[in-house]
């Protein structure tokens, strides 16, 4: 976890808003940076931490948006790219 924030532990609203700047960074390094970085850190996250994590995650989504409008950055990851190649 080299050059990655600390895992946020605790469960007030400090702690909340720690939650939401780590995430904010975890989206950027996923869409800009080094997704396989974000994997990693994550799978060092305690289970309780990771659920926190994903309903903030979850209740940030623009559910009022279309499936492409959300999700259609993910089409031009490296990744994505490889496996349309193939």
């Amino acid at each position: 976890m080299v050059g990655q924030r600390i895992p946020v532990a605790g469960v007030d609203e400090c702690d909340d808003e720690d939650r939401a700047r780590l995430l904010a960074d975890l989206a950027w390094q996923v869409q800009d940076s080094d997704p396989a970085k974000v994997w990693t850190y994550l799978t060092c996250l305690s289970d309780g931490e990771l659920q926190r994590l994903l309903m903030f995650a979850l209740a940030a989504l623009p559910v009022d948006r279309t499936l492409d409008e959300m999700w259609g950055w993910v089409k031009d990851l490296p990744i994505s790219r490889l496996k349309e190649a193939v």
